[in-house]
């Protein structure tokens, strides 16, 4: 039995190369492939600051947030917002954190974060929350909610936790206006300047001083 020498075979291996690299060129490229993202799905990905000047038009309340939450969230955060602890050797990938719960109890304790007070109240902005739930939630389908609905499920759990009341109605206006726990003690406040060296004062270490 003859073989193919190697030389031709190196040889045949790279004109077969060259013949599918030519045929791909050759292709006409994809077109019409997927659509053009909307204004409101350009700022779900991007967020807002602290100040929310960013955040998107839209209205909700914790009623209106009340059905969104438990259609969409309440797999991972519980109906009530308690949260899903993961049962051991369930094998079950949906565990999400207390939304709700804890207030006027110590956040910390010896052992670290206290596991019964809501994430919420450890975040220095509201926007934070926002910008959690617009561009990571739900878990299977992150950025999915529209405006309205991010408005709703936000003014929900804020009503769960006593900072707004059931039909207060949650937009880009009233939204930054919510001061949770922590803001007091967020240093500095103006989180938005800090890029700035002329508003965050003059440090050599990132600039030279006037």
């Amino acid at each position: 039995m003859q073989y193919l020498p190697f030389k031709h075979w190196v040889a045949g291996m790279a004109l077969a190369g060259f013949v599918c690299v030519s045929a791909m060129a050759q292709t006409h490229p994809w077109s019409n492939v997927g659509t053009a993202p909307t204004q409101e799905e350009l700022q779900a990905e991007r967020g807002t600051g602290p100040s929310g000047k960013d955040l998107p038009p839209g209205r909700g309340t914790a009623k209106d947030g009340a059905r969104t939450f438990l259609l969409k969230c309440s797999m991972c955060h519980g109906q009530n917002a308690e949260g899903v602890t993961q049962a051991p050797g369930s094998g079950s990938i949906l565990r999400g954190a207390r939304l709700t719960g804890g207030k006027d109890v110590v956040l910390w304790g010896p052992n670290g974060p206290n596991p019964g007070v809501s994430k919420l109240f450890y975040t220095a902005y509201v926007t934070t929350l926002w910008n959690a739930i617009a561009m990571s939630m739900p878990f299977f389908k992150p950025g999915s909610l529209t405006s309205d609905e991010v408005y709703s499920v936000v003014a929900y759990i804020l009503f769960k936790n006593d900072f707004v009341k059931e039909d207060q109605i949650m937009d880009r206006e009233t939204l930054p206006k919510i001061q949770l726990p922590q803001q007091k003690n967020h240093i500095p406040a103006n989180l938005e300047e800090i890029p700035d060296i002329q508003k965050r004062g003059c440090f050599k270490t990132y600039g030279v001083c006037p």
